[in-house]
């Protein structure tokens, strides 16, 4: 078994990189954007034409990523990224398992505080996992990251590219998700490349997204555990529990 490193050492903080040289002015960057930080304007170029510039408010970029998921030009990079892929590559991990960070902000359950009463919210008695507690099965990789939505499609196709076998995501629930406007940009990204995968005959690749938001650190072991078994089926879908023993199903 081994364990993952601090938090501290994660993705959290991700350098994006930007050269906007690159742009071709397709505004998805700015669309994506939970805080406006990055608007696209139309310029009248010298030779009469009209062109499309993005400008970056670095005061209120939150290091959030999902630009650099969409952005298909090169113009926005993620540098942890990049060195993520040459990792898995040269590695002997073969699974990769992204979490993200607002599930890993590890607060004691009311019930260990003694705080909890007849009043008290049942979702508020769930304690969150700390990560530094997952204990990893030998090929195993466990990665937290600001927002998932940051994982694009092109990212996810060089991971398996580079010999990952499956990937794995655990993602805050849509509405729950502090940038995600509803949405969930991951499983976005998911699911338009799982039709790339068919067309270049990697159909078997294995990349999955839960939205379900585990309640201690077992149990996150217990998920990873039945997906490198090819046992966990459930892309974009919750978590189900038996009830019989409240225990992970299986799909």
């Amino acid at each position: 078994m081994n364990r993952i490193d601090h938090p501290s050492l994660s993705m959290d903080m991700d350098r994006l990189i930007h050269d906007f040289s690159l742009c071709h002015g397709c505004g998805l960057c700015g669309e994506v954007c939970p805080r406006g930080a990055i608007t696209v304007d139309s310029v009248r170029e010298p030779s009469g034409g009209l062109g499309k510039h993005p400008h970056l408010d670095e005061s209120a970029c939150i290091h959030c990523g999902r630009c650099g998921s969409v952005c298909a030009s090169g113009a926005i990079g993620q540098e942890k990224f990049t060195e993520l892929v040459e990792q898995m590559q040269a590695g002997n991990e073969d699974h990769l398992v992204f979490f993200c960070r607002a599930l890993n902000l590890a607060q004691p359950s009311i019930l260990e505080s003694g705080e909890f009463g007849l009043n008290t919210p049942l979702v508020n008695v769930r304690k969150v996992p700390q990560l530094s507690r997952v204990a990893l099965p030998d090929g195993v990789k466990l990665v937290d990251v600001r927002c998932t939505g940051r994982i694009g499609a092109r990212t996810l196709l060089s991971l398996l590219l580079a010999g990952v076998k499956g990937v794995l995501i655990f993602a805050c629930p849509p509405h729950d998700c502090e940038y995600g406007r509803d949405t969930c940009l991951a499983a976005l990204h998911v699911d338009g490349l799982r039709s790339l995968l068919k067309a270049y005959g990697m159909g078997d690749s294995r990349v999955e997204i839960l939205f379900e938001q585990p309640a201690s650190p077992a149990e996150v072991e217990a998920v990873i555990e039945r997906f490198r078994q090819g046992r966990l089926k459930v892309t974009g879908q919750a978590l189900r529990k038996d009830s019989s023993n409240n225990r992970v199903s299986g799909f």
